[in-house]
C-alpha cells in the first residue's frame, strides 16, 4: 500500500511516499510565502524519488493542524484536490498527534506537545496531552491553545512524570531547561511534525477501520481565529 502524506503546519514542508509500514522517500524543505507554487513540484520529486507515479498512490494523507493558518489551509486543500482527481481515498491526521507519535515513549508515559502558534506571543502555543496504552496513543487533553509559563507551573505541581516534546521555541527552552534541572519528573524533547509520521499514523488507522475520511467534510483543525476573522468578527469553515 503506498501512501503520499504531506504536513505544511509549520515553517517546515515534507512530502513523504511510505510502502505499508517503510518510508521510501521524503523531502523537507523551508517554506516562505511560496508553499502554494512548489508543494506541486515538491509532491512530484518526492514521488520521482520513490521510483513511482501518482498512479500507483492508494491512500493520500494529510497533516490537519493546528498550525499556520495559510500553510494549514493550503496543504489540506492540495491533497483533497489530489485524492479526488485520483479517486483515492483521503486521511487527516492532527498534527500533535503526529508529534506525539514520533516521540516514540513507552507504555503509560505522559506526553505535553507543544506547537507554535502566533509569531507575536512567544509564550503562547497549541497544546494537547497524551498516553500511550497497549501501544496506542490516547488523548487526555484535546487541543487548546496555552500560556507556557502557566502550563509549566501545572506540570510541576501535579508531580505526574511528562514529558514534553514538539517544535520548541527559543523562550520555551529556557523556561524548560530550568524546569528540567529542578525536577527530574519532567523531561523535554524537539519534535517536528513529518509527513513521515502522518503517513504511519494513515496506515495505522486504514488498518484498523479500512476507510478514509470524507473528502468533502475533512477540514483544517483550527484552535485559534484568522487574523481576517478576529479583523472583521467573520468566522471561516
Amino acid at each position: 500500500m503506498l501512501i503520499l502524506s504531506i504536513e505544511t503546519t509549520g515553517e517546515i514542508c515534507s512530502v513523504a511516499v511510505c510502502d505499508n509500514s517503510s518510508l521510501k522517500a521524503m523531502l523537507l524543505t523551508w517554506t516562505h510565502r511560496d508553499l502554494l507554487i512548489r508543494l506541486p513540484e515538491l509532491t512530484q520529486s518526492a514521488l520521482k524519488a520513490a521510483n513511482c507515479q501518482l498512479k500507483d498512490i492508494s491512500l493520500v494523507a494529510v497533516s490537519i493542524g493546528p498550525g499556520s493558518f495559510t500553510s494549514t489551509r493550503i496543504g489540506v486543500a492540495y491533497a483533497k484536490a489530489m485524492a479526488y482527481s485520483l479517486s483515492k481515498p483521503i486521511t487527516g491526521i492532527r498534527t500533535l498527534e503526529c508529534i506525539a507519535h514520533l516521540a516514540c515513549v513507552s507504555d503509560g508515559r505522559r506526553l505535553v506537545v507543544l506547537y507554535p502558534s502566533r509569531p507575536t506571543r512567544p509564550l503562547e502555543a497549541y497544546s494537547a496531552t497524551f498516553v500511550r496504552a497497549h501501544g496506542e496513543l490516547e488523548t487526555l487533553q484535546s487541543e487548546r491553545i496555552v500560556d507556557v509559563e502557566i502550563l509549566l507551573n501545572e506540570l510541576i505541581s501535579s508531580d505526574v512524570p511528562t514529558i514534553i516534546c514538539g517544535a520548541l521555541r527559543d523562550e520555551w527552552r529556557r523556561l524548560l531547561s530550568n524546569v528540567v534541572a529542578s525536577r527530574s519528573f519532567i523531561c523535554a524533547a524537539h519534535v517536528l511534525p513529518t509527513a513521515e509520521g502522518i503517513g504511519q499514523l494513515a496506515r495505522l488507522r486504514w488498518e484498523k477501520e479500512k476507510h478514509g475520511d470524507d473528502i468533502f467534510q475533512l477540514k483544517p483543525l483550527y484552535v485559534l481565529p484568522s487574523q481576517a476573522e478576529e479583523k472583521f468578527g467573520i468566522r471561516v469553515t
